[in-house]
């Protein structure tokens, strides 16, 4: 008997009756036969495109109902754990033996750019960092969600900006507070306009 085609419009799975015909040398024979065709969800394999924010990963995940899958990556298991944007496609064998493909693209998205500078204040100054005005949200080290941090304390502070699309960028900054100089000019003293101009030494 030929080999019986793909019931391409089917849209289930189910039993599908097909007429086929024989032609030969002694005429024409044709009858029917009864399939079952299992329907694999192409939906399911052909999934929308995953944004993904830098220097992050994305799980890419398929249904559990195959019985054998194949990534590009060379990965043959349910779900893989990707870093990198690009096409990946996959191939999943049913347990009527069916396979079907589908593939999905992985989307880098932009985050935001910082440029927190280190400050040397002097001693009764404050220093304001400053992370941009390109966020949705704030974080600083000390809790405030305010796009600037002024204070008047050294140390080392960090910042998490989230941009509008939801990617997270971080900064950190450090303030230094500059010692306080002791100058001594010596007593107080008398000069004559002849001595003029009279050099004071710190």
């Amino acid at each position: 008997l030929p080999a019986m085609p793909s019931p391409d419009n089917e849209t289930s799975s189910g039993d599908y009756t097909y007429l086929y015909r024989l032609i030969s040398d002694k005429g024409c024979y044709s009858d029917t036969a009864k399939l079952y065709y299992p329907i694999v969800d192409t939906l399911a394999l052909m999934a929308v495109d995953v944004e993904m924010c830098p220097k992050k990963s994305v799980t890419l995940s398929m249904d559990a109902g195959g019985n054998s899958y194949k990534w590009s990556t060379g990965e043959t298991t349910q779900s893989i754990t990707v870093s990198e944007p690009k096409v990946y496609s996959v191939e999943v064998t049913t347990p009527d033996g069916c396979v079907s493909r589908g593939s999905t693209e992985v989307i880098a998205l932009d985050s935001i750019q910082l440029n927190l500078l280190d400050v040397t204040i002097c001693p009764g100054q404050s220093a304001i960092l400053d992370a941009g005005s390109d966020g949705t949200s704030y974080l600083w080290s000390d809790n405030s969600t305010s796009q600037t941090l002024t204070t008047d304390v050294a140390g080392t502070y960090s910042v998490v900006v989230t941009a509008s699309n939801g990617c997270e960028s971080h900064a950190t900054a450090t303030i230094t507070v500059a010692d306080k100089l002791e100058v001594d000019l010596g007593a107080d003293k008398t000069v004559c306009k002849a001595d003029l101009p009279y050099v004071l030494d710190a």
